[in-house]
């Protein structure tokens, strides 16, 4: 709560805050609240610059979040469109995906985080990506990473 304290005018806080609240019991209406207040900032950051990827691709996950699917995927594909290189779109793209139980895409699009040199232990540590570990393309990916 801090952090929204310091900076409530970010959309990213909120959308922590919402990640938060939705792995914590009986606390979805919080996170929903959470990835709407993020999502109406994220909105306003688009008014102002609609190319900031940054907002496109947390907006992606706030409107996945909301239920909101084909908004989710126009702002998602279109970060991936501005920022092809970018891996944490990418990372991002991966957990719209998940939301929408696309389990091939969400690891398609962790691979092409990987690729781009993201960060392996964000990775193992994002609890969304649970329902993928068992995999073994997962699997795969995550050794190539460790041992690379």
């Amino acid at each position: 709560f801090e952090a929204i304290e310091l900076a409530p005018k970010d959309y990213r806080v909120w959308g922590n805050l919402g990640g938060a609240y939705r792995h914590l019991p009986n606390n979805q209406a919080a996170a929903e609240d959470a990835f709407r207040q993020g999502m109406e900032l994220a909105e306003q950051a688009l008014a102002v610059n609609p190319d900031d990827r940054d907002a496109l691709k947390n907006i992606g996950l706030f409107y996945i979040r909301l239920g909101q699917q084909d908004a989710a995927y126009d702002a998602i594909l279109k970060a991936t469109e501005l920022a092809p290189q970018d891996p944490d779109v990418h990372f991002f793209a991966a957990l719209v995906y998940l939301a929408d139980e696309r389990l091939e895409d969400a690891i398609t699009a962790l691979e092409r985080a990987v690729e781009l040199d993201y960060t392996p232990v964000i990775i193992e540590m994002e609890p969304e990506f649970d329902a993928i570990r068992a995999s073994q393309r997962f699997q795969t990916l995550m050794a190539s990473v460790t041992s690379g």
